[in-house]
């Protein structure tokens, strides 16, 4: 999580027992005036949050007035948006002709300013001949994060297929590290079936070479995308002298265990998850992907997913790769402590 607010304390208040007395920590500051729309489609959007935001008591000034307490510069998740208010400011900017504003792009550019500028630089863009790669309509399943930067990232979508939760990663890093999240095709091409893990990898490295032709590949993977990014990396090794750079995997298990997956007992977990809201906004990022942001279709869909990642992992084993491999698991969590799938120590494979 990345934090709304800093406060610098000189101490820490305590109760008798050391504990830190959380009632008496200071509220956090006000920040900075919000910043007025300086233009007519700044305004525009903002009256369209007004539409969105307005039973949360987020009130809108007519004409060029400044929100209260909402600006141009304010993330739209942070003041009250979320996966169904998403939805429906899509579809109140399609009812007035404002196509671009897509949910992609308000998870790509979550602030007004941001999408104004979006929309303006579409209705300027070059041709798609002149357009470079990474500017042209990006290969289905690959979405970029954030905005152009010298570097790239390339994260591989974990079990349920969908990239949400990459979204503060490519905050965090915009303007350094260009983020491009990877999501599973399947989602969108029911068809889509490699045959093993091999033809996974070679299907989404030409995936990704479209984004990126030459040059080597930094990939990252959270969860089960820690697995599929390492089937990637061992098969751009095999391009020879251009494969991957580096790679890093995230909270992913050692071992690949054969599991027989129960579609009653799967599509309840992805319940649970929809409705406790810890995977992000993931109707929200269907509805880009699939069509719909039902959570009925959505949960039907990872479903299937699930079962296609059992099959293709079934008697698959962790490839030897000679690049650097960073291992990373959280250590903070919501929920009690669980046995590590491993006690070995980490190395890199080679």
């Amino acid at each position: 999580m990345v934090p709304q607010r800093v406060i610098r304390l000189a101490a820490l208040p305590l109760q008798p027992s050391g504990k830190i007395d959380l009632a008496s920590l200071p509220e956090p500051e006000t920040m900075s005036e919000a910043v007025a729309p300086r233009d007519a489609l700044e305004a525009r959007l903002l009256g369209l949050w007004r539409k969105v935001l307005a039973p949360d008591g987020l009130g809108v000034t007519d004409g060029l007035g400044v929100t209260d307490g909402v600006g141009v510069t304010d993330d739209f998740f942070a003041v009250g948006g979320d996966s169904l208010k998403a939805l429906r400011l899509a579809a109140a900017a399609r009812a007035e002709g404002l196509d671009g504003l897509s949910l992609e792009a308000l998870f790509e550019a979550p602030t007004v300013a941001g999408l104004a500028r979006r929309l303006a630089r579409e209705a300027d863009e070059a041709t798609p001949a002149e357009a470079t790669p990474a500017e042209a309509t990006p290969p289905a399943g690959l979405r970029r994060l954030n905005g152009p930067a010298p570097q790239r990232l390339f994260c591989i979508h974990p079990g349920y297929g969908l990239v949400r939760e990459y979204r503060h990663l490519a905050a965090a890093l915009d303007g350094r590290v260009e983020v491009w999240g990877l999501q599973a095709p399947r989602l969108s091409d029911p068809a889509w079936a490699p045959a093993d893990m091999a033809a996974l990898a070679r299907d989404y490295l030409a995936r990704l070479r479209l984004v990126q032709p030459e040059g080597g590949l930094h990939l990252a993977g959270w969860s089960l995308g820690g697995w599929l990014a390492a089937a990637i990396a061992a098969e751009a090794e095999r391009e020879g002298g251009q494969g991957a750079t580096t790679l890093t995997i995230i909270d992913t298990p050692s071992t690949v265990p054969s599991v027989a997956v129960d579609p009653a007992e799967t599509a309840s977990r992805i319940r649970g998850y929809l409705a406790a809201g810890s995977i992000g906004d993931l109707a929200a990022e269907a509805a880009g992907t699939m069509g719909s942001g039902d959570h009925d279709t959505l949960v039907t869909a990872a479903v299937d997913l699930v079962g296609l990642h059992a099959r293709l992992l079934t008697g698959w084993t962790l490839p030897r790769l000679a690049l650097p491999i960073t291992l990373l698991r959280a250590t903070a969590v919501d929920r009690p402590p669980h046995r590590p799938t491993t006690t070995a120590p980490v190395r890199h494979r080679r």
